[in-house]
């Protein structure tokens, strides 16, 4: 799954608890009453006296009623006696249920709301040996994505509905009634009783379709390979398919009618991907097609990695010649990736339970990074991603911080993993390990890991053990120290002496935090690649873990750490060694100095160097600069901007922001040169935006124009420029500009559209329009999964008001969140404040109203929120004077 924004991929758990359901026999009599859970203080599991192989499935989807009918037969084995069967179940009722061989008993069912389940109980004990176990059951239609939920949508064709499933990770079990769990891998056989005029899809193709009469087909599909419960996949819609082959594989895309020219890009990327794939893993594809369907609006995630037929939102998979622009084209090749990587790491290969999630998430969220980096070499995707390492290190270097791998005993738990540790950690660490070990080992090492796991579960010893055997070097020890345990790594280069053409260098390890919490002492093994500036090729010096490390490496001259930037650790210097490094910082690959700016900046958050340090470095960079290092220190000029919120002394330090950042824009232009980089229109994007925020009378100026002028003058606002001259503009929007914005929005026939202006007009600086932003996020004119994202938009400029207003409207908003949103929204809504008083406010709601099990991203919030207030209280007044030594 691909975690997109601040709400991750599941529902929040609001405090609101299913209601109690009675599951009822065709006529009428009880077959039980919901059971209270005693409490568990272990891992919340199912017994294991009863193994499933095969689901053969049948669903009616009723949209007009939002439920739907299901029957299921599943083939199982039980291995001692029992007397009764308990499996997973979630907002479903039972009308029948029946065990082969004991077709004349009626069992009793007692369901427990709590832990999700239904236990099957007999009157004498079912002996060992092969059974079918057959359930009549219907359940519930969502309008949030879990279970069976329904999309609605509007476009040039009129009103439509789409359905689709939404399953990890606990939410199979509202669907059919499963032994929900990664480790119990089963064969699914799908069929669907649905409108004659729709086309359902699955995880395997259609091979039979029966008209039944009164407007009703039924479709069967093909049964799938062995797989998780969390993997089955069902659609139903007004869709069109275009497919190409990739051997004998269909690749597809699956669009709402209309829109399949928007995903031809998206359809061509994952036919290449997938070949690439093929070949890296060494195990093909093992299913006759791979679908990519998109889906309208969407909520807290971007796609879900369901087996040959993933399942997008249409902001990460169609692309409109007219409106979209480079950075939506890369991240809709990033997303099909690492989507694409899943069907190998998740899907082929699971694992055993969600304490080692990271194993689909860090890896897919590599292999995106790496075939990207790959196929599109002009993209510079590493230097991209180093922003996704700081938000690891960021969330790393705070208490709040957890292992990579951790212990889950519940599948609410799963909830608060799908963060930066599991997804931007685990891809670091991955790197780190590659670089390490050797880019063919390492792949050796995965091949090998493929095959002896294919359609099983594993663990993540199982990946460091095949990479190990193949490497034959330390893997696992580097590995755990990273995985096992929380935290940065602090490396420091105390001294480097020069004799005889060789230089000693004396390393001192320590822990980087941003808390004094998360300071406390760590030791890992961490290899640091090192370089002499001027002179070729790398060296590797691996600590042992102790305080200090001695060695010697060839070459004599200033000296890089973490040289590439490939390490998961921060790098500091003795002040005379930084000086050397720096006074040639032109000399450094853009890698290294993008990282010396990374670290910069986050030793000054930490308390480990003067913001003045920061600014004098970043203020050698010029129009001519890498344009993925511009961003970065554009980056920082915001943060800093920020700080000055409702001071006198904002426009000093909006001057000096300005100054550095409009001479790059003057350079670069408002459109594109014939035959750019993909990343200086990046690059563009990032400085209209910025010099927005930092209220350029020009730069806004422009912006509305641009935007006013765009219903006449189709070149006002190109793709390429669209979203950051409607961001700018909105932002400064006063009641006229915000009511044609309404009246564009209202009167498009594009769902895609419409979600783009409402999210371009909840960036508005008026409180006023800020409070009719937050009516309309509620109101029917919104997608009810749209609202809450528009909500969090708001926050950023109006943070009080957008509190107390979800506060008040809680119950609404929480119809448009998923299952692993819920404990997440309220808390991002006051992670980026400053005001002390409102870091109280947080912390009391995540005392008073956020279960103990649900307050791990919540307390990331927290500390997020802290670590802002202490950075202003340290540093406005240190910026503020170096700001007049420069003369603003």
């Amino acid at each position: 799954m691909r975690q997109m924004g601040q709400i991750s991929k599941k529902t929040l758990w609001l405090g609101a608890v299913s209601a109690a359901c009675f599951f009822a026999l065709g006529s009428g009599q009880a077959l039980s009453a919901p059971v209270k859970p005693e409490a568990a203080s272990q891992r919340q599991v199912l017994p294991d006296e009863v193994t499933p192989s095969r689901y053969d499935i049948q669903i009616t989807p009723d949209a007009a009623k939002m439920r739907f009918d299901g029957k299921v037969t599943i083939a199982i084995s039980v291995k001692r006696p029992t007397q009764s069967l308990t499996l997973n179940a979630a907002d479903l009722t039972f009308s029948k249920v029946v065990l082969s061989g004991r077709e004349a008993e009626t069992p009793t069912v007692a369901f427990d709301n709590e832990v999700q389940t239904a236990k099957i109980s007999f009157a004498s004990p079912i002996q060992p040996g092969d059974y079918s176990l057959t359930i009549d059951y219907a359940g519930l239609i969502n309008t949030q994505s879990r279970g069976l939920f329904a999309v609605d949508y509007e476009d040039a064709n009129g009103k439509g509905q789409m359905l689709v499933t939404q399953f990890e990770a606990p939410d199979a079990r509202r669907f059919v009634p499963s032994w929900d769990e990664p480790s119990r891998k089963a064969v699914f056989a799908l069929e669907a009783i649905v409108p004659e005029g729709r086309m359902a899809l699955s995880n395997m193709p259609e091979v039979a379709s029966q008209f039944l009469g009164g407007g009703l087909k039924k479709v069967r599909f093909a049964p799938t390979p062995k797989m998780s419960s969390y993997l089955l996949f069902f659609g139903l819609g007004d869709l069109e398919r275009r497919i190409t082959k990739v051997g004998d594989v269909e690749v597809g895309v699956v669009t709402k009618r209309g829109d399949l020219d928007k995903g031809q890009i998206a359809l061509d990327d994952a036919a290449k991907i997938l070949v690439e794939f093929n070949d890296y893993f060494g195990t093909p594809y093992p299913l006759p097609k791979l679908d990519n369907l998109a889906v309208p609006n969407g909520g807290g995630f971007g796609a879900m990695e369901n087996w040959g037929a993933i399942l997008y939102f249409e902001r990460v998979l169609l692309l409109d010649p007219l409106r979209s622009n480079e950075a939506d084209r890369q991240n809709v090749y990033s997303v099909v990736a690492h989507e694409v990587a899943h069907q190998w790491f998740g899907d082929l290969v699971t694992m055993a339970w969600w304490d080692d999630i990271w194993l689909n998430e860090g890896f897919a969220s590599w292999m995106e990074a790496r075939v990207a980096d790959r196929m599109h070499p002009d993209w510079k995707v590493w230097l991209k991603e180093e922003s996704g390492k700081e938000a690891a290190f960021n969330l790393d270097a705070k208490a709040s911080t957890h292992p990579v791998v951790q212990t889950v005993n519940t599948v609410e738990q799963v909830s608060q993993i799908f963060d930066a540790i599991t997804y931007q950690k685990g891809q670091a660490v991955i790197r780190m390990l590659e670089d390490y070990a050797g880019e063919v080992p390492f792949r050796e090492g995965v091949r090998a890991y493929m095959r002896t796991h294919a359609y099983g579960n594993t663990v993540t010893q199982d990946l460091w053990s095949a990479v190990e055997t193949a490497a034959n070097k330390p893997i696992i020890a580097i590995a755990n120290d990273f995985i096992r345990q929380p935290g940065v790594p602090l490396i420091t280069l105390e001294r480097a002496v020069c004799s005889k053409g060789q230089t000693t260098l004396t390393l001192r390890q320590g822990r980087f935090g941003l808390d004094e919490v998360s300071k406390v002492s760590g030791a890992w093994r961490v290899p640091v690649r090192v370089a002499v500036l001027g002179q070729e090729g790398t060296q590797t010096v691996l600590t042992s873990g102790k305080p200090v490390t001695k060695a010697v490496i060839a070459g004599c001259g200033p000296i890089k750490l973490n040289a590439g930037q490939a390490g998961y650790f921060r790098s500091n210097y003795a002040p005379a060694l930084k000086a050397g490094l720096i006074a040639r910082f032109n000399d450094l690959e853009a890698s290294d100095q993008l990282g010396l700016l990374n670290d910069g900046f986050a030793l000054t958050q930490g308390g480990y160097a003067p913001i003045g340090d920061y600014l004098d470095l970043s203020s050698r960079l010029s129009a001519f600069s890498d344009p993925t290092v511009i961003e970065r220190s554009q980056a920082v000029l915001g943060r800093l901007n920020n700080l000055f919120e409702g001071d006198p002394r904002q426009g000093a330090m909006a001057a000096y922001g300005r100054s550095a950042l409009n001479p790059v824009l003057a350079k670069i232009g408002w459109r594109p040169a014939a035959g750019e980089s993909p990343r200086v229109s990046l690059l563009r994007l990032s400085l209209i935006s910025a010099l927005g925020r930092m209220d350029d009378p020009a730069v806004v100026a422009e912006a509305k124009r641009r935007f006013l002028a765009a219903d006449t003058d189709p070149q006002a606002m190109p793709g390429d420029i669209r979203s950051a001259v409607q961001s700018v503009a909105l932002s400064h929007a006063d009641q006229a500009l915000f009511d044609e914005a309404l009246r564009r929005a209202k009167a498009s026939k594009s769902q895609m559209e419409r979600n783009e202006l409402f999210s371009a007009m909840a960036g508005v600086r008026d409180p006023a329009l800020a409070k009719q932003m937050l009516d309309l996020s509620i109101s029917d004119t919104v997608p009810v999964t749209i609202g809450p994202r528009l909500i969090q938009r708001v926050s950023g400029n109006h943070e009080v008001m957008a509190w107390q207003f979800s506060l008040d409207h809680l119950a609404r908003i929480a119809k448009g969140l998923d299952s692993m949103a819920s404990a997440q929204f309220m808390p991002s809504l006051l992670s980026g404040t400053q005001d002390p008083a409102m870091v109280k406010t947080l912390a009391d709601y995540i005392e008073s109203s956020v279960r103990p099990e649900d307050r791990a991203r919540a307390n990331a919030a927290l500390g997020s929120a802290r670590q802002n207030v202490r950075f202003k209280s340290e540093q406005r007044g240190r910026v503020d004077s170096w700001l007049r030594k420069k003369g603003f």
